[in-house]
Parts: structure tokens; C-alpha cells; sequence
């Protein structure tokens, strides 16, 4: 489910661990399916309503066999690294990526937002489908094209208001267990993906930066690095 592969067993899991995010642990329960297990009960029901609207739609999301109202989604596996992972150990693939990541954009504010989902607007329904979390960690690169995972935070809005979300947890998230002598060339990468994001972009994050800024900052796994750096873009918006 575009974790990386740990090989690690939990004691009493439902299966072989196979990555662990900041909220939740994905296992491989077999058969071709794996378990997604929050760490705290979370209501699934946006996320349900956006993964079976969006298949429904042929929009490249992984699809959904269960979910139990609580902390277990159940999904069909797809392999690949994550677009953050592939980044990493192919840096001059930054480009083609961050093509690849705005199209997926494109591509999603394409659709119309189902009735039901939260949003600004009196009508959610007229509003486009927002991720709301769309970034290269969140990109499958399974073998037969792009998988978008994770859509905790599906929403109706602006497309310019999911390009902002996105934007501001590229230029601030730390990249997990990065030794300290890469940090500086994956400063310099993070820049030129950046770049090539926004000169692909369909739409102009720039009017949604401060909500998106002060939504980020509401994040209960923010690390004090990330809330910094976040606070900087907040004062120059």
C-alpha cells in the first residue's frame, strides 16, 4: 500500500508487517489483499465514500474490499515504491515525477465531488474531489501506472486549495531517517521538484497557502521541525 517493505512481524498482527505511516501499519493479510490499521478509531466514512466514487470513476485508486468503521480497511495489494522512495534512489527522475504528481492533480479535479463529502461551498457536491494529502509518498508506482493512497482527508473544494495542501507538505516534511550529509542534496531536489510542480500545476495554489498553512499546523503528528517551517510560509503569505 506504498509503504516500504520491512519484513518485520508484529506480535499478535493479522499478518506480515509491511510498513508503518505516522497514524497507521499496513499488513499483508495474503490472497492479494492487505489490512491498513489506524492507531486510534477514525471515522472512514469520507474516505469510503471518495475510494468507491473515485474506482467507480477510473481514477487510479487501490480498491476497497472492507471497512469496518473503526481502525481496519481492507484493500486489494499493489506493489512499488512509493513516488517519494523512487525519488530518492533516482533524483533525476525529479522532473517526470512532478509532472506525473500534477497530472494526477489534473486529473482528479477532472471529477466532480460525490454529494456527501465535507467542504467550503453551501453544495459540497458542486465543488471538485480534493485529496487533501496528495504528495510523493502518497503515489504508488505499482507496475501497471500510479496508485493514489491514503484518502483520509478526501474533501469538496477548489483545486487550487488541494495544490496548496500538497505544496506546503513538500517544501516542509522531513524525510524519515535521512542521514545528516544527504540533507543538503535532497534540500537541492526538493527545490527542483518544486519547480517542475508548479510549472505543471493547473490551478494557483497561492490563494489557498494560508488555510492550507494553518490546517497542516492542526495536525496532531506535525513534528516541532515541520510546525517551523510551516509558521515561516504562514507569516509570508
Amino acid at each position: 500500500m506504498g509503504e516500504e517493505t520491512t519484513g518485520e512481524r508484529a506480535a499478535a498482527a493479522p499478518g506480515r508487517l509491511l510498513g508503518r505511516g505516522r497514524d497507521a501499519d499496513v499488513y499483508d493479510l495474503g490472497d492479494g489483499r492487505v489490512l491498513r490499521r489506524y492507531r486510534v478509531d477514525y471515522d472512514h466514512a469520507n474516505e469510503i465514500t471518495a475510494l468507491r466514487y473515485l474506482h467507480a470513476q477510473g481514477f487510479p485508486v487501490p480498491l476497497l474490499h472492507e471497512a469496518d468503521g473503526g481502525r481496519d480497511m481492507i484493500f486489494e495489494r499493489a506493489d512499488g515504491p512509493t513516488m517519494l522512495a523512487d525519488l530518492l534512489r533516482h533524483p533525476w527522475r525529479a522532473r517526470s515525477h512532478a509532472r506525473l504528481l500534477a497530472d494526477l492533480h489534473r486529473r482528479l479535479h477532472a471529477l466532480a465531488a460525490p454529494p456527501g463529502l465535507p467542504g467550503p461551498a453551501p453544495d459540497p457536491g458542486r465543488g471538485v474531489i480534493l485529496h487533501l494529502d496528495l504528495h510523493p509518498a502518497n503515489v504508488l508506482l505499482s507496475p501497471t501506472g500510479p496508485v493514489v493512497i491514503d484518502w483520509s482527508n478526501a474533501a469538496a473544494g477548489p483545486a487550487g486549495s488541494d495544490l496548496a495542501h500538497t505544496l506546503v507538505v513538500m517544501a516542509v516534511s522531513e524525510v524519515p531517517d535521512l542521514p545528516w550529509p544527504l540533507r543538503p542534496f535532497v534540500a537541492l531536489l526538493r527545490r527542483r521538484f518544486l519547480r517542475a510542480f508548479l510549472a505543471a500545476a493547473h490551478a494557483d495554489p497561492a490563494p489557498f497557502l494560508a488555510g492550507a498553512c494553518r490546517r497542516r499546523l492542526s495536525d496532531p503528528n506535525l513534528l516541532p521541525s515541520e510546525a517551523r517551517r510551516i509558521n515561516a510560509m504562514l507569516a509570508r503569505s
